[in-house]
């Protein structure tokens, strides 16, 4: 049986009515078509979680006010690099796949021990976290950095982390928060610009005062 696609031409003509669509960009690609089988190859159970890969492949995406002020705002080198496809896709051999050596346990399988949702098939590098000793750093890095570090791997630019280790210190809990930042970055939410207006409302008041 031969496969069904659908262009997005054909998708926004059906849904224009009822959804009040309007056309603001792409035009020129609006015969590219959505195949069904690539679609149903690409889909899993473990591809509904998490935040990184919130955007797919041979899938319509929603834009609502947020996405849309975050691609615009931004100088015009910023807006590009939001909104390009240029990213790095990771995916492990066949011959590791799920597994995950620990020093002095062994050889775990994380599929069978934690579940389908602590592993995935493939993942595209947004976040590199640096894990580094003072004595061997490459340089001084600011306390409260203005831009996010990035590095380049094989010529786009990735989202960079340093944290220092040090004992005492939960390195699993430093790693997943800044994971979760790099999230609400992505999203759009950046906290070092929103503490500088709340300061900047505050010097105001104090001055007025």
């Amino acid at each position: 049986m031969k496969p069904t696609v659908v262009s997005a031409d054909v998708l926004f003509e059906d849904h224009r009515q009822a959804l009040k669509w309007q056309w603001l960009a792409g035009l020129g690609a609006s015969e590219r078509r959505f195949d069904e089988v690539a679609v149903r190859a690409a889909r899993s159970g473990a591809d509904l979680v998490g935040y990184l890969n919130y955007i797919h492949p041979y899938r319509v995406q929603i834009l609502g006010e947020r996405e849309v002020a975050y691609l615009s705002k931004g100088s015009p080198e910023d807006c590009n690099r939001r909104i390009n496809q240029a990213t790095i896709e990771g995916r492990c051999p066949d011959l590791l796949r799920n597994l995950l050596e620990v020093r002095g346990i062994g050889l775990l399988d994380i599929k069978a021990i934690f579940g389908e949702t602590a592993v995935r098939r493939k993942m595209r590098l947004k976040l590199i976290v640096h894990l580094v000793r003072r004595e061997t750093l490459e340089r001084d890095y600011e306390r409260i950095p203005y831009e996010p570090l990035t590095q380049d791997i094989l010529g786009i630019p990735v989202r960079k982390v340093v944290i220092q280790v040090v004992a005492g210190r939960n390195l699993a809990v430093l790693v997943e928060a800044a994971v979760r930042n790099a999230i609400l970055q992505l999203r759009g939410i950046d906290t070092y610009q929103e503490f500088v207006e709340r300061h900047r409302k505050a010097m105001g008041d104090a001055g007025a005062a």
